[in-house]
């Protein structure tokens, strides 16, 4: 995530927290978005300005772009619960979103229908949480996607990634794959992702990329430091 971005994100976390002192309660019923994850509750309510969970629409969720659960940036740490899973439904009907934004949480499995009504989603941020493993069809529905962050997942064991993991993602433009322990790359991991810009791969265990990004003619970036294998 850019500095000016984690900026922003961070004096949004310091706003709600004048805004919502306290947990949203987990009211039950019909409507709203009460079965959601509670942090979840918090952030989409802080976003549309309504305090009651069950007072979100279809039509209110339709207008939410953006959202951050900010638990730690630099030395500032959030004295509150961290997010360890996600609810199939925690993203529901947010179909103009355009950036999700989960770092420094303990969030350890993903599913594409968690992330099925993302259907204008550009960023995707799940940075330093506690992720193991990556579905190959966890993009599924996310075409529009352009700037994907994975980096610094520490349980993160697949030492690979799949080799359709970024298929069909025509516009992706960045990605973060630091440390996390990747020991090789599928040679067509990156073959449908013609205008990538930027790779950061620090801190992994690849010995060879030969013929990986030889296709990439607008890649300006690419970060191999503390490979075995290094490029320039």
């Amino acid at each position: 995530m850019s500095h000016f971005l984690k900026i922003i994100s961070l004096g949004i976390c310091l706003t709600s927290s004048f805004a919502f002192a306290g947990k949203a309660a987990t009211t039950t019923g019909v409507g709203g978005i009460c079965d959601r994850t509670e942090d979840v509750q918090v952030q989409i309510m802080k976003e549309l300005g309504i305090r009651n969970c069950a007072d979100v629409t279809k039509e209110d969720l339709a207008r939410v772009t953006g959202l951050w659960f900010c638990y730690d940036h630099g030395n500032l740490k959030h004295d509150k619960t961290k997010m360890t899973a996600l609810k199939v439904n925690d993203f529901a009907g947010l179909y103009n979103l355009k950036s999700l934004d989960i770092e420094f949480s303990e969030i350890a499995v993903l599913d594409k229908e968690m992330f099925k009504d993302l259907r204008s989603i550009e960023t995707f941020d799940l940075s330093h949480n506690f992720i193991q493993t990556l579905p190959e069809d966890l993009f599924t529905y996310n075409k529009t996607l352009k700037n994907i962050e994975f980096d610094s997942n520490i349980y993160f064991s697949m030492g690979t990634l799949p080799e359709k993991f970024f298929y069909g993602l025509t516009k992706l433009e960045s990605i973060d794959l630091d440390e996390l322990k990747i020991k090789y790359l599928p040679k067509n991991i990156f073959a449908t992702n013609l205008y990538l810009n930027a790779i950061d791969l620090k801190g992994n265990q690849l010995t060879n990329v030969d013929g990986i990004f030889d296709h990439l003619k607008y890649l300006k970036s690419l970060q191999l430091l503390g490979n075995p294998v290094y490029k320039k």
